[in-house]
């Protein structure tokens, strides 16, 4: 089984700037689509009984929950989620790969819970990078569901590639990109990404203002886009350093939800 760090559920708000341990099966689910902020993917936003559109969860009466629930601690439940909790953070931590997170070069980082804002100035431009680190660990390469048993043995290292938003701002113009992470081919391949969508505006964005899929784009032009962001310090070292610093940072996010865990249950 393969070492991890993961998460729950992920919203960025439309419109703003924005015993072991876990383990992946051949039943993993992959991140769910990104909530894009230029507005077109709302559509892909996911829907549950217990995560309406609104984003805020819903209020369930406690006259409602299962009998079994009003259990936990009567019956030692709450004891033992302690104890296993205290095991997997021991684990969790020792499994860490950097005890520190790492640089994103040439960035000044901020980060809010899972929110992380990435900015730059570059000549006579703003550059701001966001991304939200929910619910986006997956295997660092495919997943063969006709070979689990050797995929699980191989172990294959679990990293956050996070859908991530490109705003470049020249006075009262923004460039804006919604880019996402391709699938790796190989274990340890360098990180490549690709513009899912492509807009320009006037101010902050609504929803009237036009964006393309970049799978339309001339390939000349989005070439030339690609080259426009590597000048501006996004390009493959970035892309490598991004999934350093997004894997470090969602596993301590995860370490910090154990704990807090830990707490609830005592």
């Amino acid at each position: 089984m393969a070492v991890r760090a993961s998460c729950f559920i992920r919203l960025l708000s439309a419109g703003k700037w924005l015993g072991q341990p876990r383990q992946l099966g051949s039943n993993f689910v992959q991140a769910r689509p990104f909530v894009s902020v230029l507005g077109r993917h709302d559509r892909l936003r996911p829907r549950s009984n217990a995560m309406p559109a609104s984003g805020k969860l819903l209020a369930i009466p406690s006259s409602s929950l299962p009998a079994a629930s009003s259990q936990l601690y009567s019956s030692g439940e709450g004891g033992k989620l302690s104890d296993f909790l205290t095991e997997e953070i021991k684990l969790e931590k020792e499994n860490r790969k950097h005890k520190s997170l790492p640089k994103i070069k040439g960035f000044k980082v901020d980060m809010n819970g899972p929110v992380v804002r990435l900015t730059k100035t570059h000549k006579d431009e703003e550059v701001l990078v966001e991304l939200n680190v929910n619910n986006t660990v997956d295997a660092d390469g495919p997943f063969d569901e006709e070979k689990p048993q050797q995929q699980e043995d191989a172990a294959p290292e679990l990293k956050s590639k996070p859908v991530f938003e490109v705003h470049v701002r020249k006075g009262n113009e923004t460039l804006s990109f919604m880019c996402s992470f391709l699938q790796s081919e190989a274990p340890n391949e360098a990180e490549d990404f690709e513009i899912e969508e492509l807009a320009i505006h006037s101010g902050e964005w609504t929803d009237d203002h036009f964006c393309v899929a970049g799978a339309v784009l001339d390939g000349n032009l989005y070439d030339h886009l690609l080259n426009y962001l590597d000048e501006r310090g996004i390009g493959e070292t970035f892309a490598n350093e991004l999934v350093q610093f997004s894997t470090a940072y969602e596993h301590s996010l995860y370490i910090q939800m154990l704990e807090n865990l830990k707490k609830f249950a005592c």
